[in-house]
């Protein structure tokens, strides 16, 4: 068994982005990754599309505009991260 592979990008001080580590949830959606508020996720934008499924309405344009451009030009890793951890993730 390997490890996860972890990516992560930050934003601000505040905010930042995370693929998801575990095999179950690499498992059951496309490639995505969360919008982190304080390291909690707050959000989630799916790579294909770089549209947000969730969102809560308090997160400014300015944070969503960068997490959509992180999700452009990080495509391939992120998509990279997250098919290795459908098979080598946390349990």
């Amino acid at each position: 068994m390997g490890y996860p592979k972890r990516f992560e990008q930050t934003i601000d001080s505040v905010y930042s982005m995370e693929v998801d580590v575990s095999k179950w949830d690499c498992a059951r959606e496309a490639p995505h990754w969360h919008l982190c508020e304080h390291g909690q996720r707050v959000g989630q934008i799916f790579v294909g599309s770089s549209a947000f499924t969730k969102l809560p309405s308090g997160v400014n344009n300015r944070i969503v505009n960068k997490a959509i451009e992180l999700t452009q030009t990080y495509a391939s890793d992120i998509r990279e991260a997250y098919l290795y951890n459908k098979d080598n993730g946390a349990d």
